[in-house]
């Protein structure tokens, strides 16, 4: 089972567990992307997120490149 994009971050430890629910309230009530969130926010850098995408669908990694560059 793959998992989502905030348990992987917070397995590695990348991010505490209440930093990750306070960016999916902000995720929700956005609705923008979830690392987007992270990034913006100094959670979480960038290349961590670059480091996550095995687990993430290629089409969502690409968007994601795509948008960081």
């Amino acid at each position: 089972m793959k998992k989502k994009l905030g348990e992987l971050l917070r397995d590695r430890g990348q991010v505490t567990a209440e930093n990750l629910s306070k960016a999916l309230d902000e995720h929700h009530q956005k609705l923008v992307l979830l690392g987007e969130v992270l990034v913006q926010g100094g959670l979480v850098d960038r290349a961590n997120l670059v480091a996550a995408p095995p687990t993430m669908p290629p089409d969502l990694h690409r968007k994601l490149t795509d948008y960081w560059g």
